[in-house]
């Protein structure tokens, strides 16, 4: 049966829906995703009191005990 699958397909479009889903969107988000996360971690050398962001946000000030 797999031996002759490929004289008997049809792309209907149920099987359009798949391909459009499964060969074009996974691959954009994939895509995204990796284009998003890209060069914002850093996990090379870092202690535990070290940030994993490239560029962590500012530390938010001392305040000065008031009394």
């Amino acid at each position: 049966m797999h031996s002759t699958m490929y004289q008997r397909f049809r792309l209907t479009p149920s099987k359009a829906r798949n391909v459009v889903l499964w060969g074009l969107t996974v691959p954009v988000l994939t895509y995204y995703a990796a284009q998003y996360t890209d060069d914002r971690w850093e996990l090379r050398g870092k202690t535990r009191q070290d940030s994993l962001l490239r560029n962590p946000p500012a530390a938010p000030a001392a305040e000065a005990d008031e009394e």
